[in-house]
């Protein structure tokens, strides 16, 4: 892990959200290998924006969980909200 204080670095955040978004597009119900985003889209522009809003704003142990990029890992409720809030305002504000 990447920091002091217990928490995974960006990086391992940023790459791990990118993993379950892989693996959640390409399960049988959509049948993709990666997701498919407009063209145009800035990819990274919204991971880093995704990883700058949750960061701080979600626990160690969460943010443990999304950096280990496994789609089947349960989120709290509370902290899946605030990491729906910024995917969707980030997507948005990209796009």
């Amino acid at each position: 892990m990447g920091r002091g204080d217990g928490k995974p670095s960006r990086d391992e955040v940023r790459d791990g959200y990118e993993q379950v978004l892989i693996e959640r597009y390409a399960d049988d119900t959509y049948g993709l290998e990666t997701p498919v985003y407009p063209e145009g889209f800035d990819i990274d522009a919204y991971y880093e924006c995704v990883v700058d809003g949750i960061y701080d704003n979600m626990t160690t142990e969460s943010l443990e969980i999304i950096a280990s990029g496994d789609s089947e890992l349960p989120l709290p409720h509370d902290q899946l909200s605030i990491l729906v809030d910024y995917d969707t305002g980030c997507y948005q504000g990209i796009w």
